[in-house]
């Protein structure tokens, strides 16, 4: 596209000139067309120099023109010769050579050969009849269509919102909310500290509990009598050594 508007800004066609080669373009057989320009469309100058040597006793290296292919040509040519061929098809006194267009039009990108054999291609495509496209409903509708597609190439792009109940949204969710997600069997975040133990040790950081709470955090190890961990006596046996043992 940058290539397309940088040729029409240094062209500077009218409107009705550009309407006409975009109908070139759209009544061309695309089929034909571009089997045909693939075919015969120069690959490199005509007069490039040659690899090959006079006296050579091996093979000779493959020339420039057979190491390319059409894909090394911008397709734009195609665009420029619809151009060149509406000007002088509405411009009848228009003289310039090929070099003109190649030069100040197409910024050297393209050979001479290149565009004459492009615009040979897309007369023979029209079979040489371009007065039909010359139509005062079809140029106006080409135009309008040159205006739409430029007001939709001004508008901003607008941020593509996330849907409701997306994979990413619920990733989000999960990951955010201070649960404890399991994978696999294993803990992978930690689990979030109860309310009920955080506000107990606010308060007890700033002497809002009462004594007996206080008492039960400061008091030391409270000691265990042999009492307390005495089993019920069917779970008890006692050894010849005077061990308990707990079955």
């Amino acid at each position: 596209m940058a290539i397309v508007h940088d040729m029409l800004r240094r062209a500077n066609l009218p409107v009705d000139t550009i309407a006409l080669a975009v109908c070139i373009l759209d009544s061309l057989n695309s089929k034909k067309f571009s089997l045909n320009w693939r075919l015969i469309c120069p690959l490199v100058r005509s007069d490039a120099p040659s690899m090959r040597t006079k006296r050579h006793t091996l093979p000779a290296a493959p020339t420039l023109a057979n190491q390319l292919n059409i894909d090394c040509v911008n397709p734009e040519v195609i665009i420029l010769s619809a151009l060149i061929i509406a000007f002088k098809f509405l411009e009848d006194t228009c003289y310039e050579p090929t070099g003109y267009y190649s030069y100040t039009w197409g910024a050297e990108m393209w050979t001479d050969e290149q565009i004459n054999v492009t615009e040979r291609c897309i007369m023979e495509s029209l079979e040489y009849r371009i007065l039909p496209l010359w139509d005062r409903d079809l140029i106006r509708d080409a135009a309008a269509d040159m205006e739409r597609a430029g007001k939709q190439a001004t508008l901003p792009l607008r941020p593509s919102l996330p849907r409701a109940g997306s994979s990413d949204e619920h990733h989000k969710r999960s990951m955010s909310s201070g649960k404890a997600v399991y994978g696999l069997g294993l803990q992978l975040t930690p689990v979030e500290t109860p309310k009920k133990e955080n506000m107990l040790l606010r308060d007890f950081a700033h002497g809002l509990v009462g004594d007996e709470v206080r008492a039960a955090f400061v008091a030391g190890p409270t000691t265990i009598t042999a009492e307390s961990l005495r089993l019920p006596a069917v779970l008890q046996r006692t050894t010849s050594s005077g061990q308990l043992l707990g079955l």
